[in-house]
């Protein structure tokens, strides 16, 4: 069976289902996210990738440790701050991870247009 879908990342038909990826950056009184629907190999990639300096979190609140260096940069965050990003990762046959991070204006401006991500109302 082929995915009915293609991969996000690399635009092809995979046999076997697909994976999800929903990206997410709180900027002010915005919100950026994108839902992803990935093959399992690029959601490998990307947890080694651009997850690899996240924290996962869990549900009693371990691992969310509030940073005060930029995880992408590691520079110290300045005026008008940081940026707390999200990742849910959704995997075949397990329960959804959350990955979380923070980030300087610049690098979650660099994950915005990287990932494409688009501006929802937060109501």
């Amino acid at each position: 069976m082929v995915s009915v879908y293609s991969c996000d990342v690399h635009h092809g038909r995979i046999r076997g289902a697909l994976e999800g990826l929903r990206v997410t950056c709180l900027s002010g009184e915005s919100r950026y996210s994108r839902r992803l629907r990935v093959c399992p190999n690029d959601l490998d990639e990307i947890l080694r990738g651009l997850l690899a300096e996240w924290s996962l979190a869990t549900d009693d609140g371990a691992g969310l440790v509030e940073n005060l260096l930029c995880s992408s940069c590691g520079k110290a965050f300045g005026t008008p701050g940081r940026r707390f990003c999200v990742a849910y990762v959704w995997r075949r046959g397990q329960p959804q991870s959350e990955y979380c991070t923070d980030l300087c204006e610049a690098c979650s401006i660099d994950l915005i247009d990287t990932w494409n991500l688009k501006e929802e109302n937060i109501t």
